[in-house]
């Protein structure tokens, strides 16, 4: 009954022996790197955790046996005296099967937490045929964590396992516990987008590590580094607020004596697709917008992922010059429950948008 907890009870306390032979090679090793001791570490600590978390399991699946044991004892012994059952045997059975099952779905996710740990301490930093193109944050309920994956070789991969493991203290992992995605195969250039669900705790800086593993048509299996994330204002901590324009005005109100204004002068852009990315802020809801040919107003508006404060935005766009002119300033408002928030929002803001304007060919002046 509990042979499959003791093997991984097993090969856990193995793999410690096998850290610590690997720290004592890294020590002695000058060249050794500070992220890979760095692992080394985190992969000893999270491995001691499953071996006391296994040990548990061992222990409640002898306590759940003997318990099982007693009282079919008990039932016979009743049953020879009387020659009746009066107790009903599916109650205590059944809890006895609804406790394996759960042991063995926990089995499931430490064997994985293994693997993941020993990943990050196996990896291999040559060139992958799996590349990260892009990632992002967007925050509602939960984070998602979206990656966009390619197969940048010209075979097909077999047997993809992603693995992401958190640091700091701010995020925590929601879904899946694990932090393993797993996919049959990815054809040449083809892309996947997976999702990780995680959750805010606090604005402590965090980020999230991945590497994938996969097997090339030459049956050769490769573990390599595929990169890295790092928690975000815009994409972690604020999410989107549904309101009106009438409502959005109210709180502008309301917070009249904490706002932050920011501008950018941009040229080489049409007004209509800088008021587009205006639109599409990170953790921000889209209340209204107004457009002409030559003027735009975006309202926005978000809440805190932590807390009880809220954000308001307004982005003013005004084209400079002729009709067929493509300078354009861009006039940033925000509101909030007090200045240190208004000023954050509108760095985050305003830095988002340099980045996205400056990714499509605009020039800042």
């Amino acid at each position: 009954e509990i042979n499959y907890l003791e093997r991984l009870l097993e090969t856990a306390k193995y793999l410690l022996l096998k850290l610590s032979k690997y720290e004592q090679s890294d020590l002695k090793n000058s060249t050794a790197k500070v992220k890979d001791l760095h692992f080394l570490k985190s992969a000893k600590k999270g491995i001691t955790e499953e071996v006391a978390n296994i040990e548990t399991l061992i222990l409640n699946s002898k306590k759940d046996t003997s318990s099982l044991e007693s009282k079919l004892r008990e039932l016979i012994l009743d049953w020879l005296k009387t020659g009746q059952i009066e107790a009903k045997i599916r109650d205590f059975t059944d809890d006895y099967y609804r406790g394996n099952e759960i042991r063995h779905l926990k089995h499931g996710l430490i064997k994985d937490k293994i693997e993941n740990h020993m990943a990050f301490v196996d990896f291999s930093d040559i060139e992958s045929l799996v590349k990260l193109k892009s990632f992002s944050f967007n925050c509602a309920e939960q984070i998602n964590l979206t990656l966009d994956i390619t197969n940048d070789s010209s075979e097909t991969i077999k047997n993809l396992v992603l693995r992401v493991k958190l640091e700091g203290q701010g995020l925590t992992l929601f879904e899946p516990a694990s932090g393993v995605a797993r996919f049959d195969h990815l054809n040449s250039r083809e892309k996947i987008s997976p999702k990780f669900l995680l959750k805010p705790f606090d604005r402590s800086y965090s980020r999230v590590f991945m590497v994938i593993q996969y097997t090339d048509s030459a049956g050769r299996h490769y573990t390599n580094w595929l990169g890295e994330a790092e928690s975000n204002f815009l994409g972690c901590y604020i999410k989107p607020l549904d309101i009106n324009e009438e409502r959005h005005g109210e709180y502008r109100l309301e917070f009249k004596e904490c706002n932050s204004h920011g501008i950018l002068n941009i040229e080489g852009l049409a007004i209509d697709r800088i008021t587009n990315i205006s639109k599409e802020i990170p953790g921000m809801q889209l209340c209204n917008f107004k457009e002409e040919s030559s003027r735009s107003i975006v309202y926005l508006a978000g809440e805190s992922s932590l807390d009880e404060s809220s954000y308001m935005a307004m982005i003013f766009l005004r084209k400079v010059g002729g009709e067929e002119s493509l300078r354009t300033v861009l006039e940033l408002i925000c509101h909030s429950t007090d200045i240190n928030n208004s000023s954050e929002l509108r760095d985050e803001i305003i830095s988002h948008l340099k980045n996205k304007l400056l990714s499509i060919n605009g020039k800042l002046v």
